[in-house]
């Protein structure tokens, strides 16, 4: 397991990853949209929370729930693990079957032993129109991000870098995490001279 520090410089930017690979898979099957929804959830230490699997396809497609652990490399690739032993969850189903044109709801209590923590909830739909005689299988993540109760503080965050490339006008900051809280940027304010932007 990454020691705590590199475990929140690299927690973040798994959405990225698994919104960008589960983006990859709908788009290269031609299949009439599932869905999970929100994809990302975070919740201030303990979660007590659901999310919906869509199946708007015409067909009754099978679902199997698989949570997992994750990290993310510095270039924000994830790398899936079990469900780490300090993450304890419960899912009200680990398997079920959607009807056409239906929703369902996963109902979920998640805490861990020390925060913050995450993982995904892998949704694996089977029973899709096969296409060139292959069995297709859609996986779609729920991320989850039990967050701590204190805030990220200014020692915690680090500007690492600036640059302003004057052809596109745009200003490229890179900012690293010191502590070990999670936290969200919600706000970057660059000024120059006279000059402010958001």
């Amino acid at each position: 397991m990454p020691s705590q520090p590199s475990r929140q410089r690299t927690g973040r930017a798994a959405a990225h990853g698994i919104v960008s690979a589960a983006l990859a898979l709908v788009s290269v099957a031609p299949l009439r949209a599932q869905t999970v929804r929100p994809v990302i959830a975070e919740h201030q230490e303990k979660a007590r929370a659901r999310f919906e699997l869509v199946n708007e396809s015409l067909t009754p497609l099978n679902v199997v729930l698989e949570p997992k652990s994750f990290s993310v490399d510095e270039d924000g690739s994830p790398a899936f693990r079990p469900l780490d032993k300090d993450i304890h969850l419960k899912l009200s189903r680990m398997s079920f079957r959607i009807p056409p044109r239906q929703t369902y709801y996963v109902f979920y209590e998640a805490t861990a032993d020390n925060y913050p923590a995450w993982f995904v909830i892998y949704a694996t739909f089977a029973g899709l129109p096969q296409e060139s005689r292959l069995n297709v299988q859609l996986e779609l993540p729920h991320t989850v991000y039990l967050l701590q109760r204190q805030r990220l503080e200014e020692a915690d965050v680090e500007v690492r870098s600036v640059g302003f490339d004057a052809a596109s006008r745009q200003v490229a900051i890179e900012l690293a995490n010191r502590g070990d809280r999670l936290g969200r940027v919600e706000q970057i304010e660059v000024s120059a001279d006279r000059a402010r932007a958001h």
